[in-house]
């Protein structure tokens, strides 16, 4: 469970980091569709150049350059859709908690803060904010990891 508890933090605290990369990447489809098409036209011009021999035709070499493109907006589709479940699955666990859970949750481990500080504010020991916090991430590891994650005994607590 300790490992999946380390992933489930790790992933948490980078939160923000994959808002931004989903955005990024919306950006960076969007830029290489755009590179696709001009590839795409750039080749129906060169149709009927002459090729031949050992040599490469110019529309060979720009249908090489689309498929690379192409590729590489697949990959980037990819990226997007494991990035967007990982948000969806944080979105789910954060609907889910309440009260202290929830802000410990989003202050401790999404936003950074430290612990003592956000206990200060919640009017709780240390102690039981380190001890809400290890409950939290194994139903965090849980929401994220599902039963490969899941120790009975800690999701009972």
């Amino acid at each position: 469970m300790n490992k999946y508890r380390a992933m489930a933090k790790n992933d948490l605290k980078n939160y923000n980091l994959f808002l931004a990369r989903i955005e990024n990447i919306k950006d960076e489809i969007e830029y290489l569709t755009e590179q696709a098409e001009l590839v795409k036209i750039s080749t129906s011009n060169l149709e009927g150049v002459p090729g031949g021999g050992d040599h490469v035709s110019p529309v060979e070499i720009q249908a090489e350059k689309h498929g690379k493109i192409k590729r590489e907006i697949d990959r980037l589709n990819i990226e997007n859709k494991r990035l967007q479940l990982a948000k969806r699955k944080i979105d789910s666990l954060i609907n889910t908690l309440t009260g202290e859970n929830k802000e410990i949750l989003t202050r401790r481990f999404i936003g950074g803060e430290m612990l003592s500080k956000v206990c200060l504010d919640l009017c709780i020991t240390e102690k039981w904010g380190r001890e809400l916090s290890m409950r939290i991430l194994d139903k965090a590891a849980f929401v994220l990891y599902g039963y490969a994650a899941s120790d009975y005994n800690s999701m009972v607590r």
